[in-house]
């Protein structure tokens, strides 16, 4: 089996890695300057351990590579790259190829079983950063969750996550992977919020006027899959959404700041703006629940807000911390 990682970014590229050092055969695709980086030093990866370098087979695209039987795609883009990625996909190899999704947000499954009989979702919960072409952080625990989507479990997805507990991820199972992929959507709701203050979310969980907006924006969220009956179920190992609702409105005591800068947490969309990508996933995180409120008639206000002030920093490649909650607050207002 081998494991083709197609969209080699922070997530894509540290699992390629960690899985090549257990001796899986693994090949990543990305972007020309971080595979150039890979090829000529390896993959660096820094983490509470220090710094390693991992050797690992590296390709700009498809094209490098002959599809071969039992490979496995792990899809990593994200979700507005997802379109182009499985026309690339469906051109490169046949419908049997198993396709298991490393994505946020909640379509981008369907859109794969376009082409590929065999789709997978797979929840991750991974704290690791892209910093420089071939250098990543990797600050946070590493933690995944993987079913057959819609539903189910079958030897395979067992198979990929002995892989992945062998690389160092704590892995669960869910018949029902899309409901919790629907609660870590809530959860991704706040990325835009640390994305325009600026905040880290250990900054964000220290200061009572954040934790405030989060559990707004969460609340919100959920009043509108209530209303939609969209079914969603606890992260495993993790808060459900009222639960994290309740928690944030909870005084409770602060959290120190990592002693490393590097390890301070900063979310996805924070870092497409800080890295000037020229896009986020904003449309598929608060854009999601602002198009299903307009279904089902349940005002949203807090995402509706967030995911325009985003739009407008990506267009004009705008830096993280343009606003400050009260800014966001009068605005709303």
């Amino acid at each position: 089996m081998r494991y083709v990682i197609y969209g080699a970014g922070a997530v894509g590229s540290s699992l390629g890695g960690y899985l090549s050092q257990t001796g899986c055969q693994v090949v990543l695709i990305g972007r020309a300057d971080h595979i150039a980086q890979i090829r000529a030093v390896g993959l660096t990866v820094k983490d509470g351990a220090g710094i390693q370098r991992i050797p690992v087979q590296a390709v700009e695209s498809l094209a490098d590579i002959s599809y071969e039987s039992g490979d496995v795609v792990f899809l990593c883009v994200k979700s507005q790259d997802t379109p182009a990625a499985a026309a690339d996909l469906r051109e490169w190899a046949t419908a049997e190829l198993p396709v298991f999704c490393f994505q946020n947000g909640v379509h981008n499954e369907e859109v794969v079983g376009s082409f590929s009989e065999n789709v997978y979702g797979v929840l991750v919960a991974v704290g690791v950063r892209y910093v420089a072409p071939g250098y990543l952080i990797h600050y946070a625990p590493k933690a995944l969750t993987l079913g057959r989507y819609p539903t189910g479990l079958d030897a395979l997805v067992e198979a990929i996550g002995r892989d992945l507990e062998a690389a160092g991820y704590a892995v669960t199972y869910s018949t029902n992977v899309m409901a919790a992929k629907w609660a870590k959507l809530i959860m991704n709701l706040s990325n835009a919020f640390y994305a325009i203050t600026g905040l880290s979310i250990v900054e964000g969980n220290n200061i009572p006027e954040a934790r405030e907006f989060v559990a707004d924006l969460f609340a919100e969220g959920i009043r509108v899959l209530d209303a939609a009956g969209i079914e969603y179920e606890r992260i495993p190992n993790r808060l459900s959404p009222q639960e994290a609702v309740e928690r944030l409105r909870t005084v409770h005591k602060p959290h120190p700041l990592p002693e490393d800068a590097d390890f301070n947490y900063y979310p996805s969309t924070w870092q497409d703006l800080q890295l000037q990508r020229g896009s986020s996933e904003v449309a598929a995180f608060n854009g999601e629940i602002v198009a299903l409120g307009r279904v089902v008639g349940v005002p949203t206000p807090l995402n509706s807000l967030l995911q325009r002030v985003v739009e407008q920093m990506v267009e004009n490649h705008e830096l993280p911390g343009k606003y400050r909650i009260g800014e966001l607050r009068k605005m709303l207002a």
